[in-house]
């Protein structure tokens, strides 16, 4: 039986939101805050998405790439900042825990959920 090439998928990932998503860090408030350098796309929810999970009106999902990023993304130790865009140097607090999808053990991206 064939195995999936996980590390390749992440590598996929890692392309299409450097692509498509944009420079973002996560900063970790503490004594001396922080910053991670990190790629992401933020997405708003879609209408049956709000209806379905009672999203806030101000609740964008997010995608982060995996590569490079040694610490993952905590949802009560960080908060995002992306660097460009609408939100450019806004600090967005995440809402809830950040998911993980890292099958077979090979973190290919994090999922979240953070606020405006």
């Amino acid at each position: 039986m064939a195995t999936f090439d996980y590390a390749a998928m992440q590598s996929i990932a890692n392309s299409l939101l450097t692509e498509f998503g944009m420079s973002a860090v996560l900063r970790r408030a503490s004594a001396d805050p922080t910053d991670r350098p990190c790629i992401v796309a933020i997405t708003d929810y879609m209408p049956k998405d709000r209806a379905n999970e009672l999203a806030n009106p101000t609740d964008r999902r997010v995608y982060i790439s995996a590569v490079s990023l040694e610490v993952p993304p905590d949802n009560e130790l960080d908060v995002l900042v992306p660097l460009i865009g609408p939100d450019a140097n806004v600090t967005l607090p995440f809402t809830s825990p950040v998911k993980i999808f890292a099958p077979a053990g090979i973190v290919v991206l994090y999922e979240c959920t953070v606020r405006r």
